[in-house]
């Protein structure tokens, strides 16, 4: 009973930091050629735990006022984002890829220590930040946000992560 009590809570802890969209039947597919303008305050907010965030916010980019935001793909794994911050047109890129379910993921942060690997039933840590923005069935720009950041001195315990999805208007 002790061990499937283990590997159960195990997998548990594992699951704990995955994403889940849309089944791929049910949205467009994001592409290179996909470029929009969108403002940087989203009008519909599910699943954020506190704040209200803004789309720079979402992408590490802080202390911005600004109204407006163009994303747009340079090559098949680069994301531009271009903003403007105290009258200054700044430029960010983000490596990313494109996934074959229609959306495209970024891992701002992607680090983890588990003694000992694989199952990590004395020590853990996670810091896992991605996004992945894909299509709603409106052809709507959604931007899923998941964040895991966790320190267990046991498995027993599984990390609950922090997510969020940010649906954005666009500017015609």
């Amino acid at each position: 009973m002790t061990k499937s009590t283990l590997i159960l809570l195990s997998l548990l802890f594992f699951y704990s930091c995955k994403t889940a969209i849309p089944a791929s039947s049910q949205v467009p597919f994001i592409d290179t050629s996909y470029s929009v303008s969108v403002c940087n305050t989203p009008y519909k907010i599910e699943g954020m735990k506190q704040g209200v965030p803004n789309l720079l916010g979402t992408f590490e980019i802080y202390h911005v006022e600004s109204d407006s935001i163009s994303l747009h793909f340079s090559h098949q794994d680069t994301l531009i984002i271009t903003y403007l911050d105290s009258h200054v047109i700044k430029v960010k890129k983000l490596k990313g890829r494109f996934d074959s379910k229609g959306y495209f993921e970024i891992h701002l942060h992607n680090e983890s220590i588990e003694i000992p690997p694989l199952i990590p039933i004395l020590y853990s840590r996670h810091n896992i930040n991605k996004v992945r923005l894909f299509l709603s069935a409106d052809r709507t720009l959604v931007v899923d946000n998941k964040c895991c950041r966790a320190e267990t001195f046991s498995s027993l315990v599984p990390a609950i992560p922090a997510d969020g999805k940010v649906i954005l208007k666009h500017i015609h």
